[in-house]
């Protein structure tokens, strides 16, 4: 017994295009949305990471840790370092990267003083994606450090 006739035995290539089409069509926005996303949580990320790199700087001089000046400071566009400061000069003691997508607005360095763990003026750090968004890192005089998400 025969359901179909022979003459239909199969898709054609048209219609084979077609569903290809409409899937395309229809996962077209997730993937823009999924990428969106993806770089939104990079830079959230970068961002928290960055002030919790800065916080440990701030703690190593109030702390007076190994009686040297400790700080944060870019050492590119994607890359920064904390560095500690002694008589003869800076030394990065540990170098970071930002997540892919994410990098520095501008160039920046943040030094804490020995024992109180003090900036000598407010700062900014500002990060920002692929797509424009942007997230700060302020650092008070105090050493408080907060991050803002814009």
């Amino acid at each position: 017994m025969q359901f179909f006739p022979a003459r239909h035995k199969g898709l054609t290539l048209i219609e084979l295009l077609v569903v290809v089409v409409i899937i395309g069509v229809m996962a077209t926005p997730l993937l823009l949305t999924y990428r969106s996303h993806r770089t939104s949580q990079a830079l959230l990320s970068s961002a928290e990471t960055v002030a919790n790199h800065t916080r440990s700087a701030h703690v190593f001089a109030r702390e007076a840790r190994t009686q040297r000046g400790w700080g944060v400071r870019s050492t590119g566009q994607t890359s920064y370092s904390i560095f500690s400061l002694s008589t003869a000069g800076t030394r990065d003691e540990q170098k970071y990267v930002l997540d892919s997508g994410v990098a520095f607005e501008d160039d920046f360095e943040i030094l804490f003083e020995i024992g109180t763990g003090d900036t000598a003026r407010d700062a900014t750090i500002v990060l920002v994606n692929a797509n424009g968004r942007k997230s700060v890192v302020n650092v008070g005089r105090s050493g408080v450090v907060e991050v803002i998400h814009e």
